[in-house]
């Protein structure tokens, strides 16, 4: 019998006069299907033994696509699935997984990249769905000990000599190898763009006469490939400004986008003939050889010119809520936990002004 318990949802089985009840359900629906379970009055009702991880993943994708989710969001599961848990577990019947497997598995993934104990919790979740739709009984995660996350490494940034040198080079060296490499990525160093935002920009975006670049697009994975979808939140569509000598640039590197540019940065050598986006690899590797040619320190990804563009516009005495509203952050929090360093100099500085 099924009945209500307050907000739960309970079944009451009776062998030999003898009441069990079994507790805790979340929806009426849950305790039905436990209760045919049990009774064994259907002959589709899935069994305990022989389901794999594998099946029960199949299962909770499902479920988990059919509760609304972005296709990069799709994209990014789907991936760590085949990466870290598939390889691992997937072969698996789930009753043979245990606890113990499971906290080897997380205590070495924790040491691999920052972000492995946050998407480890897509398999809680698949062993979640099969205690709830009665395969197993306890899942094996509720005896895991998660490990703390990975502290994220430090936000590298140049000094302001060194920020100097990157702009020399980037205007001058650069500009006569690739005026495509020369101005993404000063675009990238001088006004925070993410390179979501940047891959998705369209000549038409460009304001040379006001000085501004529309940002209301980003380009993003998907299992089909790369496609245009919405920004990062609600604050990150917004209209930014660019300084006069980069608008100049922008106006010189058009020509080289043929009669009838539409995206700014295309794939391939530089026409816009074949309408393709061009990948986030190809921008880091650009990065990457351009900090080694310019003889700068390496700070990281592309997402390291928005800490520099950061921390030179708090530097210069721009106001946080500016520099906000510029990055398309949702909160200055977040902006100035980017600016949460001091150099040496600086440090110094503070001490023998305070001596004053």
């Amino acid at each position: 019998t099924v009945k209500r318990l307050g907000k739960a949802w309970a079944i009451d089985t009776y062998e030999h006069g003898v009441r069990r009840r079994l507790s805790g359900f979340a929806t009426k629906k849950e305790a039905q299907y436990m209760e045919r379970f049990l009774l064994n009055e259907a002959d589709d009702l899935p069994t305990r033994a022989n389901v794999t991880v594998n099946q029960l993943h199949a299962e909770w994708l499902e479920t988990y696509i059919a509760g609304g989710v972005t296709k990069s969001s799709l994209y990014k599961t789907n991936g760590f699935w085949r990466r870290d848990i598939k390889p691992i577990f997937g072969s698996k019947d789930i009753t043979q997984v245990t606890s113990p497997d499971i906290q080897k598995w997380l205590n070495k993934g924790s040491n691999k990249y920052v972000s492995f104990v946050k998407n480890a919790m897509q398999l809680r979740s698949i062993f979640k769905y099969g205690v709830h739709q009665g395969y197993i009984d306890a899942s094996p995660f509720d005896k895991v000990t998660v490990p703390h996350r990975r502290p994220a490494k430090e936000k590298l940034t140049w000094s302001d000599e060194d920020y100097q040198q990157w702009l020399n080079y980037l205007n001058d060296e650069l500009w006569h190898k690739s005026k495509k490499q020369s101005v993404y990525l000063l675009l990238l160093t001088k006004t925070g763009l993410r390179r979501q935002e940047i891959s998705a920009l369209t000549v038409n975006d460009i304001d040379f006469n006001k000085r501004t670049i529309k940002i209301n697009k980003a380009l993003k994975y998907g299992d089909d490939g790369v496609y245009l979808g919405s920004t990062k939140s609600k604050d990150s569509n917004r209209v930014i400004g660019i300084d006069q000598q980069t608008v100049e640039r922008l106006r010189l590197y058009l020509p080289n986008l043929g009669s009838n540019p539409h995206i700014l940065f295309p794939a391939g050598g530089g026409s816009n003939q074949n309408n393709e986006y061009m990948s986030f690899n190809r921008g880091y590797k650009w990065f990457k050889k351009a900090m080694q040619e310019a003889g700068v320190p390496d700070i990281g990804g592309l997402h390291a010119l928005r800490h520099q563009f950061t921390t030179v516009a708090i530097k210069k005495g721009i106001s946080p809520k500016l520099v906000q509203k510029q990055l398309g952050h949702s909160d200055v929090s977040i902006t100035m936990d980017i600016y949460d360093h001091v150099n040496d100099k600086e440090v110094i500085g503070i001490a023998d002004r305070l001596a004053d």
